[in-house]
């Protein structure tokens, strides 16, 4: 769920916010609405219910895409990507009516991390290597 008690669930990459709606009912895509208003506004409603929308916390290109995913037996979500036009901000909410999330990201780099963490993600680099290159799992996986 959002901050604010919606249905729906967001996340982001430098390039990209996406915007995932679960339990989608069994409809057709002519039942979905998914408008974005570039630079930055989005509206999504499904069977003529809205879902979400409003002022985004920055701006998009009007090329985002959307699909339905299943995810379980008969679960159905709804995935909205959008493009950002600035890829070096960090969202701190998806619209503006919503409270703040912490900004915050931590290192973007791996070889930014702390030693302990950088080793940690080396050794299940090089056993993910091994894994495909030979199909056995390491010892105890």
């Amino acid at each position: 769920m959002s901050s604010d008690g919606q249905r729906y669930t967001w996340s982001q990459t430098y390039d990209f916010v996406t915007i995932t709606i679960d339990n989608i009912p069994d409809i057709s895509k002519k039942d979905i609405r998914v408008s974005v208003i570039a630079p930055n506004h989005l509206n999504v409603s499904l069977m003529g219910e809205h879902v979400c929308g409003g002022s985004l916390d920055s701006s998009v290109y009007a090329t985002s895409t959307w699909s339905f995913v299943s995810s379980h037996q008969r679960n159905k979500q709804l995935v909205i990507e959008l493009d950002k036009v600035d890829t070096s901000k960090w969202w701190k909410r998806l619209f503006d009516h919503e409270t703040p999330i912490n900004g915050e990201t931590g290192p973007r780099f791996v070889a930014d991390l702390p030693e302990e963490e950088r080793r940690k993600i080396e050794k299940q680099y090089i056993e993910e290597i091994e894994k495909r290159k030979t199909g056995i799992y390491p010892p105890g996986k």
